[in-house]
């Protein structure tokens, strides 16, 4: 659904509602009742969120579950932490996943998620 997505992918930035609302030009009201369904995004705000989240506009939509395009330029830098908690994401969601090519096990799974909440943590308290 559009409004989990756009909420999951605000927090998976840690931008608050505010942050994206001032940044699309709308009150964070209007960004609000994006994220609970009540009210739909014309094009070029939708185009501006996508930017802003660095995902495409078809994952948005959920007309693909690819959520940046394959040949996108970004101009950002990518965000380790940010990927890291997406990672996690994917994995808790219980689908069924590759791991180097070949179906990934539960302890695969289990084991990449350790490794990923551990590395966050330590990065988390130290810092630099």
């Amino acid at each position: 659904m559009f409004s989990e997505r756009l909420k999951n992918e605000r927090k998976l930035h840690h931008y608050t509602q505010e942050f994206v609302a001032q940044k699309i030009g709308v009150t964070r009201a209007a960004y609000s009742a994006y994220e609970s369904g009540k009210r739909q995004p014309n094009f070029e705000i939708l185009k501006c969120i996508a930017q802003i989240l660095n995902i495409s506009i078809d994952y948005l939509l959920e007309n693909s579950n690819q959520k940046r395009y394959r040949n996108m330029v970004s101009t950002q830098k990518s965000d380790l932490g940010a990927m890291a908690e997406e990672l996690l994401l994917e994995i808790n969601k219980n689908q069924e996943m590759d791991f180097w090519g070949e179906p990934a096990s539960k302890r695969q799974k289990a084991y990449l998620q350790a490794a990923i909440e551990t590395a966050l943590k330590l990065s988390k308290t130290n810092p630099k």
